[in-house]
């Protein structure tokens, strides 16, 4: 998470706190995924307030809030300043060289910023992995981890296989309409318990209404609208393709499951073979959807032009609107020890020469994710760790954890040589 990181270590440099480096990086991302899609909605409405509006709605919203572990999927202000980039380079045919070749530094930043922004990689499995353990002296030993006799299939391709069938079957419209069960006005209609995490995506009504006039006004083809309005057309047909394989490859229906058309995509296009949740792509919908919202708001703005006081006022209301719809109070957080509630062999750790360490138990499969607390006491020590969390884990990792999990006693002599 290069991109991200680019944000976090001025952060980090001031405070020397994980934790309000991470809170911090995150509002910033959400602050600057606002800000890119101003620009974007701006350029294409020609509306200032239209641009608010459009940046609260892709910014502040049900599938962000609920998605706050993981800064990855937030981090999506890229895209819509590579619209950004890419509209005003396609309007600037007439522009002087200089300009011309700043915006396509722009428009190739832009994609690149977005993929190292979050990347996984399936590293390949190797016959055994030789870990350095710290004696509770601080001194060195060495374990090697033995490996099964049948070596799973390494590459990328085998491993998204492995997963999909847990993070595939997205389409189900009850995702689509679940709101936070904490949000302040759609709790009680559109509030959802029992999802898994990073399901819901409800976009609100007001932007859904505003999209609904901009599709609209697109399609009476006004003469007052910019130039640059006809762009919204292609990125809107962009969010249309998006929604699609958004659907995964299964779709439920009153009927029972059918396939969905990424299912059918799958073998025919480089890259979709690798998709380990295909609802991540709901990013390029609402930036489609943020986009005819800013045209329906401006259409809406411009019928109050003779009255200029009431459209201010307008656009106020309406961009306030659109990001209380998705107030939710409490929001899920995960607390971590900070201070003096961090264990004392964490800082004796931190005074030791350099060892390696390995935090015992590890944490089962189903609570694999608490290996991240790991990650964040390490960072008060610095001392090489071999817990971790990751969405790839060679299998002779798993036989190691859980041989020990079940038999504590008796794994060192079974496992290590």
């Amino acid at each position: 998470m290069l991109a991200v990181g680019a944000l976090a270590v001025p952060i980090y440099a001031l405070t020397g706190s994980s934790v309000a480096t991470y809170n911090a990086t995150l509002i910033l991302t959400l602050a600057l995924s606002a800000l890119t899609m101003f620009l974007l909605g701006r350029e294409l409405s020609g509306s200032a307030w239209a641009g608010v509006i459009a940046g609260a709605s892709f910014a502040f919203t049900t599938a962000n809030y609920d998605s706050l572990a993981r800064i990855q999927v937030v981090s999506s202000q890229w895209t819509p300043l590579t619209l950004f980039f890419l509209v005003r380079t396609l309007r600037s045919r007439l522009c002087p060289p200089g300009p011309r070749l700043l915006l396509l530094r722009g428009l190739f930043c832009g994609p690149a910023a977005r993929g190292v922004s979050g990347v996984s990689r399936a590293h390949p499995s190797t016959a055994g992995a030789t870990v350095p353990l710290g004696s509770a002296r601080g001194g060195r030993g060495f374990g090697r981890f033995a490996a099964p006799a049948r070596q799973p299939d390494p590459t990328p391709a085998a491993q998204s296989r492995r997963v999909r069938k847990i993070g595939g079957a997205d389409g189900h419209a009850r995702h689509y309409l679940a709101a936070d069960p904490g949000n302040w006005i759609h709790a009680r209609l559109f509030g959802a318990s029992g999802l898994g995490y990073d399901a819901r995506y409800f976009p609100g009504l007001i932007p859904v209404v505003l999209a609904l006039v901009g599709t609209l006004v697109m399609l009476r083809r006004r003469r007052d609208l910019p130039e640059s309005s006809r762009y919204v057309i292609p990125i809107a047909w962009l969010g249309r393709v998006a929604l699609a394989l958004a659907l995964g490859d299964r779709v439920t229906t009153p009927w029972g499951d059918v396939p969905g058309p990424l299912a059918a995509l799958r073998p025919w296009v480089p890259g979709l073979a690798e998709t380990r949740v295909p609802a991540r792509f709901v990013m390029f919908a609402r930036v489609a959807m943020s986009a005819l919202a800013a045209m329906g708001a401006a259409a809406l703005l411009r019928a109050l032009r003779a009255r200029p006081r009431l459209a201010v006022s307008t656009g106020l209301v309406l961009a306030l609107a659109v990001h209380l719809e998705h107030l939710s109070t409490p929001i899920d957080t995960w607390r971590v020890p900070v201070g003096d509630a961090v264990p004392p062999v964490y800082r004796w750790l931190a005074e030791q020469p350099e060892v390696a360490v390995v935090e015992f138990p590890p944490f089962p499969v189903r609570r694999r994710r608490e290996e991240t607390l790991w990650l964040h006491l390490s960072a008060l020590h610095w001392k090489r760790i071999a817990n971790g969390y990751a969405s790839f884990y060679p299998t002779h990792y798993d036989l190691f954890v859980n041989t020990l999990l079940v038999s504590p006693a008796r794994s060192p002599s079974r496992c290590c040589a």
